[in-house]
């Protein structure tokens, strides 16, 4: 109709309209880039163009926190507003549904409403678990409940642009004042208020007007106005928020010992009788018996001149077999499943990884970047899943302990992450692997793979660098030879091969070797030395757990590493026999030296 004003909405309704958009987009852009590290939801990293790469759960968590916040403030706004006939489902709405004409698109805009704040009451709750440790069903229902939260937005829009076309949807553009909506009568208070006045009449007074006493209530109700009402409940929905973190953060107790204890996988020691021990869910690994979670157990103390960790976490098969070479009819190959090694989630030893940080962040995520493509112009990760790097002039600690490699020589690899390295040209070919901003501490690299190219009847075929220079004493080294990741390997098994006990590659040597023998992939050719062997550390596996025993000075005085002190930030990663799959927590732990 000509001359009808255009639809508009009150300025509260639009202002906090807008800022719960912001927030929810935040919230799943986020949300969906972390869950695009999952393996079910890899199809998600098509979307890498436009997913946030930076912090992703800082922001997700930071988001979720305003958006409960805005959430509270609009549920304030609507009942202060007397606003609640725009949400209010009842019979007769419910009866609209099945009638033709836009009054039907209203109704089901409502019913939509509902299904969508209870999909929100969900996603947040389990949220807030997670937050908290909980991991196992909450990580699936939040996970799955997201895609009713991410449909939402576009029936939302259709269903308004069907109920009065483009005029409705833009009312979220036009704000306009508040039109006070009086309230509802109260039949009783005008049953007494009219008792009253006859009351008063019978005795020959003058009934005493109301209206100073509504002029008062209008005035009250003026110095609280509904927006201000919906802002004062989400500040304190926030304060709240802010209040739970700091409540709820994990602090390693680490009080000092006069003796040491021993680094022998056994916790049996008198010093960690003093430690407190603090347990942590970790999960969205790989393995661990199809649950991808593993709970790890942490008891740290120091002396005055050292700190010692104890780490215990579930792991059901000891696993020390890393991509062992085995020999079939068409030559030597690695057994493995999968064609790219940095996504082998089978034939791999144990890890689990320790990574120290200044007091920074308190959630998981500055040195993480889950895009494939993390830094424009940069080679990708030879994972595809992301790569670990920190900004100029940052770093953090990071130690790495293999079941095969170091951990049975009584070490773990000392390495930290800073900002990108320049890649090579091979690199940049993608013949070489780029890791980002990780890099090992300084020291001799005392662990190469033993495999090389070999030209053999004209074609190019990978053969060991060395072979076993006594066969049958490398069998008993490795203990029982099954290449099944189910299946444990013997306690003090090894899988590896020294200089000493190998020869180089010789087509005669490995014609007297029978189809079907397996040796390892891995050459130890030094003891760890330097700044890559700060930390000592010993591992033993017993009954469905690993018990990891590390040992390192409290100040080593190098670049590469940070100096543990009250306050420092600790996140723990597990793998099962997997190459860079890990469980991980999302929340700090601080250290307190006592």
């Amino acid at each position: 109709m000509r001359g009808r004003k255009a639809p508009r909405t009150d300025v509260g309704t639009v202002v906090i309209h807008w800022a719960i958009v912001v927030c929810l987009v935040v919230v799943l852009g986020t949300g969906l880039r972390i869950a695009s590290d999952e393996a079910p939801l890899r199809w998600l990293t098509n979307f890498d163009g436009v997913l946030p790469r930076e912090n992703p759960w800082f922001w997700h968590i930071v988001g979720a926190l305003l958006l409960t916040a805005c959430l509270g403030a609009y549920v304030a706004y609507v009942v202060s507003a007397r606003l609640t006939q725009r949400t209010r489902l009842d019979a007769t709405r419910l009866a609209t549904l099945v009638r033709p004409g836009p009054a039907r698109w209203a109704s089901a805009g409502v019913v939509l409403l509902w299904m969508f704040f209870g999909a929100l009451t969900v996603e947040l709750a389990t949220g807030l678990l997670l937050f908290l440790g909980q991991s196992g069903w909450a990580t699936v229902l939040h996970r799955h409940t997201v895609w009713l939260c991410l449909a939402f937005p576009l029936l939302h829009v259709a269903f308004h642009y069907a109920y009065a076309g483009i005029p409705q949807l833009l009312r979220v553009f036009r704000p306009a004042p508040l039109t006070p909506v009086p309230p509802q009568p109260d039949v009783l208070a005008l049953l007494a208020r009219q008792i009253q006045m006859v009351d008063a009449l019978k005795k020959g007074h003058r009934p005493v007007s109301s209206r100073a006493s509504e002029e008062e209530t209008a005035s009250t109700r003026s110095l609280m106005p509904p927006f201000a009402i919906a802002g004062a409940t989400g500040l304190l929905i926030a304060g709240v928020g802010l209040v739970l973190n700091m409540w709820s953060m994990s602090t390693l107790q680490v009080p000092e010992v006069s003796e040491p204890p021993e680094l022998d996988g056994d916790i049996s020691d008198r010093a960690w009788g003093t430690a407190p021990p603090l347990t942590v869910s970790t999960s969205q690994g790989a393995n661990f018996g199809g649950t991808g979670e593993s709970l790890v157990e942490i008891r740290a103390v120091h002396d005055e001149d050292n700190i010692y960790f104890a780490f215990t976490w579930n792991d059901p098969t000891r696993s020390y077999k890393y991509l062992p070479l085995t020999k079939d009819t068409a030559g030597w190959h690695l057994a493995k499943s999968a064609a790219n090694v940095a996504v082998e989630e089978h034939l791999m030893d144990d890890k689990f990884s320790v990574l120290l940080s200044a007091p920074t962040m308190p959630f998981l995520g500055a040195a993480i970047h889950l895009a494939a493509q993390s830094m424009d112009g940069y080679p990708e990760g030879a994972s595809g899943r992301g790569l670990h790097y920190v900004g100029p002039g940052g770093m953090v600690d990071v130690w790495v302990w293999r079941a095969d490699h170091g951990g049975t020589l009584g070490f773990l690899d000392d390495a930290h992450f800073g900002a990108p390295v320049p890649p090579t040209a091979d690199q940049v070919a993608g013949t070489m692997r780029y890791m980002g901003g990780f890099q090992n501490d300084a020291g001799p690299s005392c662990f190469i793979d033993n495999q090389q190219g070999m030209m053999i009847n004209g074609l190019l075929r990978s053969v060991p660098l060395r072979l076993p220079r006594n066969l049958e004493q490398m069998r008993i080294a490795m203990g029982e030879i099954d290449v099944s990741p189910d299946v444990s390997e013997a306690e003090g098994a090894r899988w590896w091969m020294t200089l000493d006990e190998s020869i180089p590659y010789s087509a005669e040597r490995d014609a007297s070797i029978e189809i079907g023998t397996t040796i390892p992939s891995v050459l130890v050719v030094c003891v760890p030395s330097g700044d890559i062997a700060d930390v000592q550390a010993v591992g033993r596996w017993s009954a469905g757990r690993w018990t990891l025993e590390t040992a390192r000075r409290l100040r080593t005085w190098s670049s590469s590493d940070l100096p543990v002190v009250s306050g420092v930030m600790m996140w723990v990663s597990a793998f099962d026999h997997a190459a860079t799959r890990h469980t991980r927590h999302i929340r700090a732990i601080a250290l307190h030296l006592l």
